[in-house]
C-alpha cells in the first residue's frame, strides 16, 4: 500500500501503545513526537474499535470524521488506514499509515494492509518468542551459578555478596541488599549490598516496620511503585522517586 507516514504501534501489558517503529514523519517534523507518545487504546476511538472487531479501518477524510482528534504536530494528517497487528487470537498492536492528501486511503486500501500486517504480526510474535527463550536461558544460567556459589563458597558473607551480585545481573535491578538478623530483639544487619557502602553496617528499619512483620510472617512483597505503597514509609519513598522492590523472605529449618 502506498503511503507518505507509515508506523508499528505495540501495546505493552499495562494497555499502553506506543510506536516502535516509524518512517516519513521526518519531513512533518513530527518523527520525535510520534515516537515518544503513549496512547491509552481504550481512549482512543480507532484504536478501541480495532481492538473490538480486530478488523482494518480507514478514514479518507480525518477532518469529515467528527471522533477524530487532530494533535499539535500531526494536524497535518488528513487520511488514515490502519490494521490490526492479530496473533493467536488477540489484537498485539496496529499498523498505520498517514496522508496528508484528503481520500489517499479507502477500506480497500486497509484491506490490503491487513494482509500484511498478518504477516508482520507473526513476525513480531516469533521475534518475542525467541527472546524469551533467550532470557529464559540467560535466568536459568544465573540460577545455576548462584547454586554452585551457595555450595561452592564457604565464607557466609562473601557468599551472600557473590549472590547479590547475580541477583543484580538476573532481576536487572538497581540494587540488591540481603538483610539478616539473629532475632526480634537484635539490630537488622546488611549482610550483603551491592552498594558498598551499605554491606556490613546495622540498619535502622524501624520505620519499615510492617514490611519487615509481613516478611518475618514468610509473605512475599511486591511493590510496583513505592511512592503509593503502604509498605514505604512517605520519607524512604521521597528519597528514591520513582522506584519498584521486591522482597522475599530467606527462611532456614522453617524460620525467617
Amino acid at each position: 500500500v502506498a503511503n507518505e507516514c507509515a508506523n508499528i504501534m505495540l501495546i505493552q501489558p499495562d494497555g499502553l501503545a506506543h510506536i516502535v517503529r516509524a518512517m516519513g514523519y521526518d519531513k512533518f517534523s513530527a518523527t520525535e513526537m510520534v515516537m515518544n507518545v503513549r496512547y491509552k487504546v481504550k481512549e482512543v476511538d480507532n484504536l478501541d474499535l480495532m481492538m473490538r472487531t480486530q478488523a482494518p479501518m480507514a478514514i479518507p477524510d480525518v477532518t469529515k470524521d467528527e471522533k477524530w482528534i487532530p494533535s499539535g504536530p500531526l494536524e497535518w494528517i488528513r487520511s488514515y488506514a490502519a490494521a490490526p497487528l492479530r496473533s493467536q487470537g488477540e489484537v498485539i498492536g496496529f499498523l498505520n499509515l498517514d496522508s496528508a492528501t484528503p481520500d489517499a486511503y479507502t477500506l480497500e486500501h486497509a484491506a490490503r494492509l491487513q494482509a500484511f500486517a498478518d504477516q508482520a504480526a507473526v513476525a513480531i510474535q516469533n521475534a518475542r518468542l525467541y527472546e524469551e527463550a533467550r532470557e529464559r536461558a540467560r535466568q536459568q544460567d544465573l540460577l545455576n551459578q548462584i547454586t554452585h556459589l551457595a555450595l561452592a563458597t564457604p565464607d557466609l558473607n562473601a557468599m551472600l555478596n557473590l549472590v547479590a551480585q547475580r541477583l543484580l545481573r538476573l532481576f536487572n535491578a538497581a540494587n540488591v541488599h540481603v538483610v539478616l538478623w539473629e532475632s526480634e530483639n537484635t539490630p537488622y544487619m546488611v549482610a550483603a549490598a551491592t552498594a558498598a557502602a551499605s554491606a556490613g553496617r546495622q540498619a535502622d528499619l524501624s520505620n519499615m516496620q510492617p514490611a519487615l512483620d509481613a516478611l518475618r510472617r514468610g509473605e512475599r512483597l511486591v511493590v510496583e511503585d513505592i511512592r503509593t505503597s503502604k509498605w514505604i514509609p512517605p520519607l524512604l519513598a521521597d528519597l528514591y522517586g520513582p522506584a519498584s522492590m521486591v522482597a522475599v523472605p530467606l527462611v532456614a529449618d522453617g524460620h525467617v
